[in-house]
């Protein structure tokens, strides 16, 4: 647990780093910044709309991840009396190169050229808080957060009517074991797993439903909001198919569309005593949606009973540790062989590592005494299906191989992953500003000092069964080996 101590504030270094040393670029450099609009030219003067000025702002060829709705600073601002601020994106108009930015009067005005990027990290204050509460109760030794501790401990889940070693799931009838198993956790956690197709979402929706007729009040969380409005989509869906009511609650800020969440029953709101209220209300089955920034406040603290991470795959384990608390029970869904965690921080031992890589400790599925997992997939016919299957470890005859070896077959079918590299490139330019133009001329040098790397690559299509990939592999040039792509100077 030592190590999770310091971990968000060695996961904002990166970010603190590249806020500070746009500081020193120049407009023309931070068009180059991804994170960033840069050089952009003030197009006529701005409207004002009550005590807002709205900015039009034209700006050259480049890319940048900055969207709509999003609140910017100026990059690259060095006068002290200029505010940082640089307002909202309103809107951003593709062909014509236009944003328009909306900022307070009382922030004064935005300069004629502009580059704008994202703010500061956002605080982990009640992250970091939670962190150390938890800490706090392990050293008291006091007996709560009983699912988070046996999550830690990777311990067998604890289940009403099933004994501990013994396999979890008796069926492949999900949709009425899963909310059983679900409903009878005893103050601990589940992991479903499943690959892509499988039915995650759906079997995580079936489940939430058959909690909230039982009046349980649901946390749902992922790492972003686009993650929690996909299983929120789908808990409504299956609700007006159920013809099942309910009331949910997600945070989220209404000026900012990609944080809203607007259904028939789940409904967006911004102002915590909504929330808080919601909590007091007994006998009814409630969803309390948001991202881990929402659900670490102090007023959900033991209050949710069953708390739904999607995607888990992409959650740290450090943020488990900071929401955990609320919840009495914990529910795992993904797959760690899909997207991964965007981590940015180097951090000591497995604190840096996702809540499935920490819990699988390498293995590739969940043993069926641990967790559930998905067998069945819906995105490819089941007959098609069984013959990849099959006909990857069974001889002619029909029978498994006589030397078929699970774990060389998950070596062979394993995927590349390819080595670092670093390659240094060389940049240098000039601009003129001629009236309301600038002229640039720039000339780079790429991989300076002619770096070899693997930049890409593919496998070959083939059809191989074990023998076949095993023998193939086994040459010194395989006939069906990788094919890739290299970068040089």
């Amino acid at each position: 647990m030592s190590d999770i101590i310091g971990f968000y504030n060695r996961e904002d270094k990166p970010a603190w780093r590249e806020f500070f040393d746009r500081r020193s670029k120049s407009d023309e450099e931070l068009i180059d910044d991804p994170e960033c609009i840069g050089g952009m030219i003030l197009n006529g003067k701005p409207t004002p709309e009550k005590r807002s000025l709205i900015y039009s702002y034209i700006f050259e060829d480049q890319d940048f991840k900055l969207r709509k709705s999003k609140r910017v600073i100026i990059a690259n601002n060095q006068d002290i009396e200029q505010k940082d601020n640089a307002g909202t994106i309103i809107d951003i108009d593709y062909k014509k190169k236009e944003v328009l930015l909306k900022r307070g009067t009382a922030s004064g005005m935005l300069p004629y050229m502009l580059s704008i990027g994202p703010d500061k990290p956002r605080p982990n204050t009640k992250l970091v808080s939670n962190t150390y509460k938890f800490i706090d109760t392990l050293i008291d030794k006091e007996n709560k957060y009983a699912a988070l501790r046996d999550f830690l401990d990777k311990k067998h889940p604890k289940i009403k009517g099933v004994k501990t070693g013994d396999k979890i799931i008796s069926s492949e009838d999900f949709e009425t074991e899963i909310p059983k198993i679900i409903s009878n956790l005893d103050n601990s956690y589940i992991y479903i797993q499943g690959p892509p197709g499988t039915g995650k979402t759906y079997q995580a929706s079936n489940a939430i439903i058959e909690l909230l007729k039982q009046n349980k009040k649901i946390g749902i969380t992922g790492l972003s909001h686009k993650v929690i409005h996909n299983l929120l989509q789908r808990v409504e869906d299956m609700a007006k198919e159920k013809q099942f009511n309910f009331e949910g609650y997600k945070r989220g800020t209404l000026e900012d569309e990609d944080t809203v969440f607007n259904g028939e029953f789940i409904k967006t709101y911004e102002k915590d005593p909504v929330f808080m209220d919601a909590l007091k209300e007994k006998d009814v089955g409630q969803i309390f949606a948001g991202t881990k920034y929402h659900l670490a406040s102090t007023f959900y603290d033991q209050k949710i009973d069953y708390l739904f991470i999607d995607e888990a795959g992409q959650v740290s384990l450090a943020d488990l540790i900071s929401i955990g608390n609320i919840a009495k029970n914990i529910i795992l869904i993904g797959d760690q062989n899909q997207l991964g965690q965007p981590i940015r921080g180097v951090h000591p031992n497995n604190s840096g590592q996702s809540i499935l890589d920490y819990l699988l400790e390498g293995k590739d599925t969940i043993p069926e005494d641990r967790g559930i997992f998905l067998n069945k997939t819906y995105r490819l016919n089941s007959k098609l299906n069984e013959f990849i299957s099959s006909n990857f470890y069974e001889d002619a005859d029909g029978l498994p191989f006589s030397d078929y070896d699970p774990v060389l077959a998950r070596e062979l079918l394993q995927q590349e992953k390819f080595d670092d590299y670093m390659v240094v490139n060389l940049m240098g330019g000039k601009s003129w500003k001629i009236g309301d133009k600038f002229i640039s001329v720039f000339a780079t040098v790429n991989n300076l000092f002619g770096e070899e790397y693997k930049s890409g690559g593919f496998e070959q299509g083939r059809n191989a069964n074990f023998r076949q990939l095993r023998d193939d592999k086994s040459l010194d040039t395989p006939v069906f080996g990788n094919r890739y792509w290299y970068g040089r100077g």
